[in-house]
């Protein structure tokens, strides 16, 4: 019997053994597809073999498995998406090198790397790692798209260092910003100021459609140059610093940019000036062609119904087929579309806002007619949306106001300040075709009487009170006491 149970006990043992072997094997074999699917659907998108270029005749390490190799340099850390598509460039390129690490010179006779979309398939946040230790002294184009990035500094790159007292950057050498002519950035989620001044060989710069305020690149550049800053939140040309005599071509729709004069060296392709989310009714927006890219701007009023349902409605903004004009749109929601001119694909759209302006006001006080007033009001009133001769000044809006915030808004284009008295405020807007302005407040000081001055109504109250106490107390005292007695 006991031999019998010594023989079960170790065909269990034996089962469960198989089984826990099969198991971590079909464990593994489940990471490795499941890898080796993230690598093939990073590749899928765009080919390993065109996410490089190399220079002709670029040596091999000697024996790729010796990371000690000069050709290879010491292993950097790299985790993650990043790790995986830079070992698939490197094995495509190096069909020899088996290893799991990225090294430091693995990509230093390079010209072109295109990191663009590399995080496709995966919700994985891309850890850049050593990346900036790599020593790649021949690249000349980098393509970072598409990568979900929200910030972008400089010192990403190999041999930049950034000077926080001097706020400027230092490029030292073998440095790629030496090298680099292409960098494309587009398509990300970067905010803010970018500084590339220390870039001395950019020429194509690509930074479209991301959230970018100002940029600077080298001014003593000489080569032609591209900046296509496409879609983002640049305002102003001092928010651009440019290249002084390079021949330069400016992209620039889709910023909400203000009529600016550039210099003859700078070809501006932008199509509307002074388009910005919200603008206002009264607004001049300009109109310039585009000369070298083959763009359509289409507008559309946007109408929602009761029952919220939305549509468009194609705004003719230029009858006439001007080249270059300027409008105005009346207040309201619209919908702007830069239309490619050879597939009829929409490269860019974008919903406004119009608002009527913030309307127009001055003072009436005793007949005389003031812009702004803060000594005391005895009698005077505020007009809204006149000139100074009554005359209507926009006859497409109506103007409200209202006392302080606690009540109703009124609609009328005369406020008589006399309603209230003391220190308040009053609030003007306007309202264009359901559209309204933002509010201005305008802080007053009436008067509590249109005959006395307040001093004296004041002296006249302490008066009352030193009366009270001294004779109407005391009489009404007595009066008590004798009631009581």
């Amino acid at each position: 019997m006991k031999t019998k149970n010594k023989f079960l006990l170790f065909v269990m043992s034996f089962v469960m053994l198989v089984a826990v072997l099969m198991g971590n094997t079909a464990k593994y074999e489940v990471m490795a597809r499941d890898e080796e699917i993230q690598s093939n659907t990073i590749a899928t998108q765009i080919a390993i073999s065109d996410r490089y270029e190399v220079q002709p005749g670029a040596p091999l390490p000697a024996d790729p498995t010796k990371l000690d190799d000069p050709a290879l340099g010491g292993v950097l850390t790299f985790t993650g998406t990043l790790q995986s598509v830079l070992l698939n460039i490197y094995r495509d390129y190096n069909p020899a090198y088996q290893g799991s690490y990225v090294c430091k010179n693995m990509f230093q006779y390079f010209t072109k790397l295109d990191l663009t979309n590399i995080g496709y398939g995966t919700s994985q946040k891309i850890e850049w790692g050593d990346f900036n230790y790599l020593f790649m002294p021949n690249l000349k184009e980098l393509n970072l798209s598409n990568n979900g990035l929200t910030e972008f500094k400089l010192t990403v790159l190999p041999g930049v260092e950034y000077i926080e007292d001097e706020s400027r950057y230092i490029v030292n050498a073998g440095s790629p910003a030496y090298s680099i002519s292409t960098l494309n950035l587009s398509n990300n989620m970067i905010e803010g100021a970018l500084d590339f001044s220390a870039m001395y060989e950019l020429t194509n710069l690509n930074l479209a459609n991301n959230k970018i305020t100002s940029v600077k690149v080298n001014s003593n550049q000489t080569k032609d140059c591209r900046l296509d800053y496409r879609g983002n939140k640049i305002k102003k040309i001092a928010d651009l610093v440019l290249p002084n005599t390079a021949n330069t071509t400016l992209i620039l729709y889709g910023n909400p940019f203000e009529v600016s004069t550039f210099a003859n060296n700078i070809k501006v392709e932008i199509g509307l000036f002074n388009m910005g989310d919200t603008i206002n009714s009264d607004a001049r927006i300009k109109y310039i062609e585009f000369s070298e890219l083959n763009i359509e701007i289409k507008i559309y009023t946007k109408s929602v119904a009761a029952d919220e349902t939305v549509t468009y409605t194609e705004y003719n903004y230029n009858p006439n087929n001007l080249t270059d004009f300027e409008f105005s749109l009346p207040a309201g929601y619209y919908k702007v579309e830069y239309v490619n001119g050879d597939d009829s694909s929409i490269l860019s759209s974008s919903e406004i806002k119009v608002a009527p302006p913030m309307p127009a006001h001055y003072f009436i006080i005793k007949g005389e007619i003031y812009d702004n007033y803060t000594d005391k009001i005895k009698k005077g009133k505020v007009v809204i949306n006149k000139d100074k001769d009554g005359n209507i000044v926009n006859p497409n809006i109506k103007t409200y106001y209202r006392f302080n915030t606690s009540v109703n808004w009124t609609e009328g284009d005369e406020i008589d300040l006399t309603e209230k008295s003391g220190s308040y405020t009053v609030h003007i807007k306007a309202i264009e075709n359901g559209v309204e302005s933002e509010v201005k407040v305008l802080f007053v000081q009436v008067s509590y009487s249109k005959i006395l001055p307040d001093v004296l109504i004041v002296v006249l109250l302490i008066v009352v009170l030193v009366v009270l106490a001294l004779v109407v107390v005391p009489l009404i005292k007595k009066l008590l006491d004798k009631i009581s007695k």
